[in-house]
């Protein structure tokens, strides 16, 4: 079992950042106008408060080393699920969601909060070792 921390983790939902980049896709790519398809995130994000700034982590236990800025955005894989006329997925990505500011993450629904210990998936050795390494790194520099 997990020690407890003081880390609390913002879950995001990324939703209104990917109904936004459907607009510059479709211009991009004309024939999804008449797809029905939505991006997604393999990993479930979220951010942590801490003394620098917000901290995004993924529930792989990936936590970004500084805040979210125009220096060091946010990025992670994008991927892409049509749901007409087949059900179909990108097996890779299709891109890069990159948030070089601050406000972005701000204004995105906090679906949920959840301790640390909670929020990284729980099983295997690399799932462990990035828990005790996240935990590592961030309970110096998180708010109280």
């Amino acid at each position: 079992m997990r020690n407890t921390t003081n880390i609390t983790v913002n879950i995001l939902d990324f939703n209104p950042i990917f109904e936004k980049l459907k607009g510059d896709y479709i211009k991009q790519f004309p024939y999804y106008k008449e797809k029905e398809f939505s991006f997604f995130l393999p990993e479930i994000w979220g951010f942590v408060e801490t003394e620098k700034g917000k901290i995004m982590i993924c529930n792989e236990g990936v936590v970004d080393s500084h805040p979210i800025s125009e220096k060091d955005p946010f990025q992670a894989a994008l991927y892409i699920e049509e749901k007409k006329p087949t059900e179909q997925f990108s097996l890779f990505p299709i891109g890069m969601l990159q948030v070089k500011d601050v406000k972005e993450i701000e204004e995105l629904p906090i679906i949920e909060k959840q301790p640390l210990e909670t929020f990284i998936r729980s099983f295997g050795t690399r799932l462990e070792t990035n828990f005790q390494l996240c935990k590592r790194f961030l309970e110096p520099i998180v708010r109280p």
